[in-house]
Formats: C-alpha cells, structure tokens, sequence
C-alpha cells in the first residue's frame, strides 16, 4: 500500500509546489457482502491558479489475501470540466520577464 500511495501522491504533491495546484484527494469505503474485497470510490478534484477546475471519479475494486492485495481492477472514470492545459498551471517562475542586452 505504501509504494501504491507513494507513487500516486508524490506527482500531486509536485503539481501542487511547482504549478500552483489545489488538490482534493477524497475516498470512500463502500459496503461489501464478502470480507475479503473491499470496494471504493475515487474523488480528486484540481483547482488551478486562475480557478480552472478539473475532477476525476472513479470506482476500485481490491480483493485481499490476509493483508495483501491479489486484485485490484477500476472503472467507471469520469471526468468533469475540461483538462488543465499549461496556462491554467503557474509555470513561469523560472522565468524571467525583463529581456537581457548585450553590450555591443
């Protein structure tokens, strides 16, 4: 579960110091008949600096054996609003806006 959580909170984190992002990252336990599966849904909800938004939806299935999981399968994405594009993020700090001259 670590490394799982890791890979996908790292690159959050990363979008969120550099590009200026809000993120929301919400999950929910649905109930089960069976003890060895448990079922989820997804929310991450993506606030650019102008106030842009973008959220992904969707559903996890994972089936465990003892404290390991032996199966993991996700469906129904959606997503709603349109993609961040690279104006929506804050991308300019590296940049400088006043133009350097040689002297000739």
């Amino acid at each position: 579960m670590r490394p799982f959580l890791s890979n996908f909170l790292v690159p959050l984190h990363v979008m969120v110091e550099v590009a200026g992002l809000s993120i929301s990252v919400q999950q929910t336990e649905v109930p089960r008949d069976t003890a060895n599966e448990t079922h989820s849904q997804w929310r991450v909800d993506f606030t650019a600096v102008g106030g842009k938004q973008c959220t992904l939806k969707w559903n996890a299935i994972r089936r465990w054996k003892a404290s390991t999981v032996v199966y993991e399968h996700h469906y129904g994405y959606e997503r709603i609003g349109g993609p961040l594009t690279e104006n929506d993020l804050n991308l300019h700090w590296g940049r400088s806006e006043v133009a350097f001259q040689l002297p000739s």
